[in-house]
């Protein structure tokens, strides 16, 4: 009985110490854990806002033409466009472009401006008769910013712009089945995608399928 006791009060200290230091462990943990996410959290916060908040969107003006043909002259874009897109694309296509947009009263369509250049654009094109409550969507960006969020924000942007200046009840869009990347686009602007029309489109001696996507005006 007394070895037993003499044992007992050996392991009282063992175990306590043991408790406590799982205790402080776990606290440690978690409390480095939460800071570390905190952390990331606000820098991944702060990285992605300061590659989407320095663009604006403008109307097209005189002085865009050598931005238009340095970043609109690309294989890449135009393979996800239609074909009315000039390819290549010329200094007389630019000019010819921004006398078009100089006329319009109200912009449909827009150019995204980073750095005093304009490096892409987006638009709408309002419909006629009886789906003239509809307008289609278009947008592209200069390879050298994609994948930094600002096409995204500039969708976003249009569409708030579009329900404001135009008696619409919806925007849409059709993408190349090829053409993932826009497709998350759409889904991050808050498009749903309703329907794939098999073969739909041709393009480049080819038929592919046409990915609808829809976005509704909000009441």
């Amino acid at each position: 009985m007394i070895q037993l006791l003499i044992h007992s009060a050996r392991a009282a200290p063992i175990h306590s110490f043991i408790h406590s230091f799982i205790h402080s462990f776990i606290h440690s943990f978690i409390h480095s854990f939460i800071h570390s996410f905190i952390h990331s959290f606000i820098h991944s916060f702060i990285f992605i806002h300061s590659l989407t908040s320095h663009y604006k969107l403008r109307r097209w003006q005189q002085g865009d033409e050598a931005s238009l043909v340095k970043y609109a002259n690309n294989y890449d874009i135009w393979r996800n466009v239609r074909d009315g897109f000039p390819h290549p694309y010329t200094w007389e296509n630019a000019h010819e472009w921004i006398k078009i947009c100089e006329r319009e009263e109200t912009a449909t369509v827009l150019a995204i401006e980073i750095n005093g250049e304009a490096v892409g654009g987006v638009g709408i094109v309002p419909q006629k008769d009886i789906y003239r409550k509809n307008a289609e969507i278009g947008y592209w960006l200069g390879e050298p910013f994609w994948g930094r969020g600002i096409m995204t924000a500039a969708v976003v942007e249009m569409c708030a712009y579009a329900f404001a200046h135009f008696d619409i009840q919806r925007l849409y869009a059709g993408v190349f089945e090829y053409n993932i990347a826009s497709m998350h686009v759409l889904k991050k602007a808050g498009f749903e995608q309703t329907s794939v029309l098999k073969k739909w489109l041709f393009k480049e001696g080819k038929f592919w399928d046409n990915h609808w996507f829809v976005k509704e005006r909000t009441k």
